[in-house]
């Protein structure tokens, strides 16, 4: 142990002076005939091959050639130099004798180092031709990677016939990989072609004294230097894309291909070789066909410009813009210039980007600036191209382990009725509320678990209050941590995952519930501005009222009033109040008497059933009473007057604050909406008992809030925790991205399950048919002006962004 470090790693190796692990001097002593290895990163396998590969090489009387196999050019060249450093520790003569070509007309080459034993080891990269007709030992690394690992095998296999041996080594690249059904054939059937099976995660490794390698190896500066085989395990999986790229990159768990929409096999197989240079300057626009997506975000969410070149029938990736923690003007100061270079450009038409698509459109023109509004439909016409052209390899896209965990984010699923439904993002158990909370629909508050396809949800369109039908509805058990925030007029409990819609320094956006304590001072959104639908009179019975008049006298009769036997409805009024509502109902076209404290109709219109009488009848007792739907519709100056009317019978004004109570919940609910439509909002307490009356009803407060609309969270004074949860969860999916959801009385708008789609976006504006296809229209008739079925959009695809919006 002398002149060693002392480090933090509790986990010694059981030889601390060894060049290798235990894990690795199994592997390397292992001379089956064939042998894989189930891996995590980065933890010394592919070194440990390559001292093996030079052994065997370098020793006298050795029988045969080495034919390494790497995902790429430039991983070939490391493992060579790998082989060479261990060729001068095992003082072994090797010669570099560089690249060779093996076949000129497929271009096939391979970095060579020559032995004394006059043996070689050829490191090549993954073109699986490279392996045909070549005689000797096998090492064919990172294999799931590859573009073709069944070919590969194939191909490689029968090289061993007169001798030698196959070794894989790998991490996971989806269950339907060759790779992963090569160890379900191990595990599943008995192994029938005899591989010898090692398997080390993370785990395993720094069980076995990784850290401790590591920590004798890299600087004394660097940041894993503190940290103990846990920490660095937490470090390690915090820094990972998603919870499945952790799963599979570090922890032998193979991604589900099963559940996502494209395969890893799929992805990979449309990615650029590491090395290549695909992206493109500002100044080389000249001769290039240019399409694009934007999608537009704020801080954590990136708003993201993906370019797009047609070459021939292919499209290449050629430059992505990401932003954040920029205002829209300074964004569009970057993104505008490339715009303008653009043939065409799709952009997400719904939340935060139906500003910039209006802007983009006056700027850059109609035809070169289609705005998309996503729905079912349009997901549907856009994601199953993209298996055409991956599967056609029409398509170029980056090797990064960030665009790979996105495209696997996209799930296709089936729905009980058998429709098709495209969701993503399936990381960290989705992005839902708990079974408690409630979304606002055109019909009034309801459970998540209460929704259909057929409600109109309560949806934000920049400041305005609107109403989409859902896309999506969402429902899943989920058992682990939640994110409870909560205050005086906030109460939400959401998955880790889920999207808020708050605002930080002026500006707002979307973040994730777990990274809410990373932020300062944030604040929720209570309000909205509604416009509502004007009418100037309503029908009741044969009568014509003027709506003004009514919504006064109906504000009246739902504080105060009561629907008696015989016909007989009217309104409790105290001296005080007698004037102004006297004054209200004799312009009503009914007739009405004075009887002590009460004012009662009697109508001498018995011909006519009443007509007052069973218009109020449906309100019931007053634990019963609501606002009609109907009148909710209106706009805000006649709201107005419903209000005033209703907070003077059961409103109480003080100097800092007003409430209003009632004994009905169903009221109390109707009067949050009413509230949110006149620019404020209110809040539930908790039901307290009716000291009054022989029945106790339960009296419902609803505290008004007529300036605070944008109420602050403060983490330091424990508004944010996490909460254990096994249960239900919901969601929907909505075109706007933002809905009015409430919890314990407490509502706010905040984030539903959309997804992003930007590179779909950019191949729709690439698309041959695009003026015959266009996006922007009624997605009924879009099906009808192609004949769409899945695939049939010709010349185009769809694809999922990197960097989206945060669901």
């Amino acid at each position: 142990m002398t002149g060693k470090r002392t480090v933090k790693a509790k986990m010694i190796p059981v030889n601390p002076d060894s060049l290798f692990l235990g894990y690795q001097e199994r592997w390397i002593n292992d001379r089956s005939r064939l042998k894989l290895m189930e891996k995590a990163r980065q933890i010394g396998i592919s070194w440990g091959t390559a001292y093996a590969c030079t052994e065997r090489t370098a020793e006298a009387g050795a029988k045969w050639d080495q034919w390494v196999s790497s995902r790429d050019d430039l991983q070939a060249r490391l493992f060579i130099e790998d082989c060479k450093m261990w060729a001068n520790v095992l003082h072994a003569a090797a010669e570099d004798l560089g690249e060779i070509v093996l076949d000129d007309k497929k271009k096939i080459s391979a970095y060579v180092l020559n032995f004394a034993s006059k043996k070689r080891i050829h490191s090549m990269s993954s073109n699986p031709d490279a392996q045909a007709g070549k005689r000797g030992s096998r090492a064919l690394d990172e294999f799931a990677l590859h573009p073709d690992p069944r070919k590969l095998w194939t191909i490689a296999y029968p090289g061993i016939t007169w001798g030698g041996n196959l070794e894989v080594i790998s991490t996971h690249r989806g269950s339907g990989n060759f790779f992963n059904l090569l160890i379900r054939e191990i595990k599943e059937h008995n192994n029938p072609k005899k591989i010898s099976h090692h398997r080390v995660t993370l785990e395993d490794a720094l069980n076995e004294g990784f850290l401790y390698k590591l920590q004798q190896s890299i600087p004394a500066d660097h940041e894993a230097q503190e940290m103990d085989e846990k920490e660095y395990f937490d470090f390690i999986k915090s820094g990972c894309s998603d919870e499945e790229s952790f799963q599979q990159e570090y922890m032998c768990i193979p991604g589900d291909d099963e559940v996502a929409f494209l395969e890893y096999d799929l992805i990979a197989g449309c990615e650029y070789p590491s090395t290549e240079k695909w992206e493109m300057e500002y100044a080389e626009k000249a001769g290039r066909r240019l399409y694009a997506g934007l999608d537009i975000g704020r801080k954590k969410d990136l708003t993201v410009l993906w370019i797009l070149e047609l070459a021939g029938d292919v499209l290449y990736t050629r430059k992505i813009i990401t932003l954040k923690n920029m205002s829209k003007p300074d964004q569009e100061k970057v993104l505008w210039p490339w715009l303008a270079l653009l043939d065409r450009c799709c952009i997400d038409y719904t939340g935060l980007g139906i500003g910039w698509g209006d802007d983009a459109k006056k700027q850059f023109g109609e035809y070169r600036m289609e705005c998309v509004t996503f729905t079912s439909h349009v997901k549907e016409a856009l994601a199953y191209p993209v298996r055409g052209k991956m599967e056609d390899k029409k398509l170029r896209i980056p090797y990064d382990h960030h665009v790979r965990a996105d495209l696997r984010a996209v799930t296709k699923e089936t729905t009980a009725a058998g429709n098709i439904r495209f969701t993503a993002e399936r990381s960290e158990n989705g992005h839902c509320y708990d079974k408690h909370t409630e979304v606002l629909t055109k019909a009034g508050w309801k459970f998540f678990s209460d929704l259909s396809k057929d409600d109109h949800m309560a949806v934000l369109k920049g400041d305005e209050l609107d109403y989409e039908k859902p896309t999506d509805i969402q429902q899943q058990f989920y058992v682990g941590e939640m994110v409870r925030i909560a205050n005086k007029q906030i109460d939400l409990l959401v998955t880790p995952k889920h999207r808020l819609y708050i605002k930080e320094k002026d500006q707002w956006e979307f973040i994730y519930a777990k990274d809410i304590k990373k932020r300062g001072r944030v604040e929720f959104k209570k309000n909205a501005l509604w416009k509502g639908i004007d009418r100037q009179s309503i029908k009741i019975g044969q009568e014509i009222i003027d709506i003004d008049i009514w919504l006064e006298f109906m504000g009246y009769f739902i504080s105060q009033g009561f629907v008696g036997t015989q016909y007989r409805s009217g309104i409790y009024a105290k001296q005080i109040e007698y004037s102004p509502i006297r004054n209200c109902i004799e312009k009503l076209p009914f007739k009405f008497w004075l009887e002590k404290n009460k004012i009662t109709e009697i109508s001498s219109y018995r011909n006519k059933k009443h007509d007052l009488h069973e218009s109020l009848v449906s309100q019931g007792r007053s634990y019963q009473r609501f606002i009609p739907r109907d009148l909710l519709d209106l706009p805000p100056h006649r709201l107005r007057i419903l209000f005033d009317a209703l907070m003077f019978g059961n409103g109480r004004f003080g100097e800092t604050s007003w409430n209003y109570m009632t004994t009905s919940y169903r009221l109390a609910s109707d009067i949050q909406e009413l509230l949110l439509k006149l620019g404020m909002c209110g809040s539930i307490t908790i039901p307290q008992m009716s000291l009054k009356g022989k029945n106790k009803r339960e009296i419902y407060n609803i505290n008004i809030n007529r300036k605070r609309l944008t109420p602050q969270i403060n983490k330091r004074k424990k508004s944010v925790s996490a909460a254990d949860y096994s249960g239900e969860v919901y969601c929907c999916t909505v075109p706007s991205g933002i809905i009015y959801v409430r919890r314990n009385g407490k509502c706010c708008w905040c984030g539903n399950s959309d997804r992003f789609w930007s590179l779909a976006l950019a191949i729709h504006a690439a698309s041959s048919n695009v003026k015959a296809y266009s996006l922007g229209a009624d997605p009924e008739k879009k099906a009808s002006m192609t004949g769409h079925r899945p695939g049939a959009m010709a010349g185009s695809g769809g694809f999922f962004g990197r960097f989206g919006r945060a669901a």
